[in-house]
């Protein structure tokens, strides 16, 4: 979510030790509205210290939400075969009308304004309700655009001719000639190209979701070799990971 991604963020930011700051990304990518508030607080941040560059690296996959995210870095590296972009908003909506009827199912849903069942499963979309969705998925998608162009700028190659807006997603090759990503890299080979003596993790972790990988390893361990994952707290609390 914005709020524990941001907040480590600004910790990341505020160490007066920190030479730079990298979000490593993998996700195909999620709310508009956390993306944003992320995105706002990477690009205040920029501003507030102009001397710590703001890094994005892509791993298996950077796409919608998580390419919002991206476009705030000062630089993207991705991995040739990272899957990138996907530049649109989508509201899954389905109908299965026909389906309740051979089963015997009826709905009884009741309403209070005439469209407050606009997404019901059980009738089509009228004519001025697809229009209705449409008009409010093409102003998000408007503010998605803005950020991307505002973010990457005039590196972005002839967005128009090129498609970058239309949701489709590039590999990480193809991403960097069209001028979504800047580079080919990994974290391992950022944190070489920084010289860096120290890393830190300020990534948030749920203990339950520590545990469950934890237990995920111990039952994969019978069918390959077992993995060792040694979390140090540090004295201010930040996570390292070894």
């Amino acid at each position: 979510n914005a709020y524990d991604i941001s907040k480590a963020l600004t910790r990341a930011f505020e160490n007066n030790n920190s030479k730079a700051v990298a979000l490593d990304i993998n996700s195909p990518g999620g709310s508009p509205v956390q993306s944003d508030e992320i995105w706002q607080t990477m690009m205040n941040l920029r501003q507030q210290y102009p001397d710590k560059k703001l890094y994005a690296v892509i791993g298996d996959i950077g796409a919608s939400g998580a390419y919002y995210i991206a476009s705030a870095a000062d630089e993207i590296y991705v991995n040739p075969s990272s899957l990138v972009g996907s530049i649109g908003v989508i509201m899954p909506s389905y109908n299965i009308e026909g389906l309740m009827d051979k089963v015997g199912v009826s709905d009884r849903t009741i309403t209070a304004g005439e469209y407050k069942d606009i997404l019901s499963l059980s009738r089509p979309l009228t004519t001025f309700e697809t229009q209705h969705v449409e008009n409010v998925l093409d102003n998000t998608h408007k503010h998605f655009i803005n950020a991307v162009k505002e973010g990457r700028g005039d590196r972005l190659k002839d967005p128009e001719a090129n498609n970058l807006f239309s949701g489709l997603f590039w590999t990480g090759e193809q991403s960097i000639a069209l001028g979504l990503a800047d580079r080919s890299g990994s974290i391992a080979s950022l944190e070489k190209d920084l010289e860096l003596d120290n890393v830190v993790n300020y990534t948030p972790l749920d203990p339950f979701q520590l545990f469950m990988d934890r237990f995920a390893v111990k039952l994969g361990a019978g069918v390959g070799s077992s993995i060792n994952l040694d979390v140090l707290p540090q004295e201010d609390g930040n996570i390292e990971m070894r």
